[in-house]
């Protein structure tokens, strides 16, 4: 256990590791409800850190625990981030503008807004828009059409988008305004919308950036002008919705941020494996049931013989500690005398 009052030692205790968890789950919250698409990415890192790095330097060392703790801040987050989520995008966009082209004064496409926001199944939706023919450069057309898409594909104007799985749904309207529109005008699209889903609306304008007024004739091709994209509305009960926000997150909390999670651990697990591999090659071998252990490690000098990793069967003078065979009665070396050993027969000696 890592020694009190030290970082290591706040999250080794029960009561830290809870509160370790508690930082996790809040921190991968705030990065999907707060951060969008960016928070996909960051909570990788985060979850790397606080579910990895921290508990593994406070002293967890099994990696069943750690597998545990990172499934439990991973499933608590998601209900937790739905209902936040839906709350969030449960308040209604305001009027939204299109961007002003160059050349004008004001925005092309004013005010666009769709309502109801929240509504049911079945129900009609509003998108209504205002018009404004004067805010286009000089010697421009006036607008040629308004187009409306609304899509569970957030800016989707066609059947494929690079952002989104094919097969979602779409829903394209039209209003043309044959020679182009020249005094503003209120479009208002009502259509019914039969799913419970979380869908989004653009709006689209083209007008011809060059027109000779001698001959009416154009000289160049279209400008378009977008609105949007932008969230709406809400349809469903709100127990369909939090359905909805809840598949989603677990997609995003697993994939891909649980993915590298657990390649982390199992990165940390072989670790482990290879650390306890190589300490069990250092151990001693155990001898016979029964032997007593070894007082002294190998390549150490031992008593008996006075060297360094010396066979069993030699043994030292007592007076000068020369090495010399068992049965040997006098020292080679000094010539002192040696007591008698019954042991077998001595190994070559150097």
């Amino acid at each position: 256990m890592p020694p009190r009052g030290t970082f290591r030692s706040l999250f080794s205790t029960r009561a830290g590791r809870l509160a370790l968890l508690v930082v996790t789950i809040l921190a991968l919250v705030a990065c999907f409800v707060y951060l969008g698409s960016t928070g996909t990415f960051l909570a990788i890192p985060i979850l790397l850190f606080l579910g990895l790095a921290v508990p593994i330097y406070s002293g967890w060392k099994a990696p069943r625990h750690l597998a545990l703790y990172g499934v439990a801040a991973m499933l608590i987050s998601v209900p937790i981030t739905s209902v936040l989520a839906v709350a969030y995008i449960s308040e209604p966009f305001p009027p939204q503008d299109a961007p002003i082209v160059a050349g004008a004064n004001g925005p092309l496409l004013q005010g666009a807004i769709a309502s109801p926001y929240l509504g049911a199944d079945g129900a009609s939706y509003n998108f209504t828009v205002t018009v404004n023919p004067a805010n286009v450069p000089v010697n421009a057309s006036g607008p040629l059409w308004i187009e409306l898409w609304v899509s569970t594909c957030p800016g989707a104007t066609g059947p494929s988008d690079p952002y989104c799985s094919s097969g979602y749904p779409l829903l394209a309207y039209n209003e043309t305004f044959p020679g182009g529109l020249n005094q503003t005008k209120i479009v208002t699209f009502t259509i019914p919308i039969n799913s419970t889903n979380i869908w989004s609306w653009e709006m689209g304008t083209a007008y011809y950036a060059q027109v000779n007024t001698t001959n009416a004739s154009r000289d160049s091709g279209l400008t378009w002008v977008f609105d949007g994209p932008v969230q709406g509305p809400i349809v469903g009960p709100y127990a369909g919705i939090l359905g909805i926000a809840l598949e989603a997150f677990l997609v995003a909390v697993f994939i891909p941020a649980g993915i590298v999670f657990f390649v982390g651990l199992i990165g940390y697990m072989w670790l482990k494996a290879r650390e306890a591999r190589r300490k069990a090659q250092e151990e001693p071998p155990v001898g016979p049931p029964g032997a007593p252990p070894s007082s002294t490690a190998p390549g150490t000098p031992s008593a008996a013989t006075g060297s360094a990793g010396a066979p069993p069967t030699e043994r030292a003078c007592p007076n000068c500690q020369a090495v010399v065979y068992p049965n040997e009665t006098s020292c080679w070396k000094c010539g002192a005398s040696l007591p008698s050993t019954d042991r077998a027969a001595p190994l070559p000696s150097k």
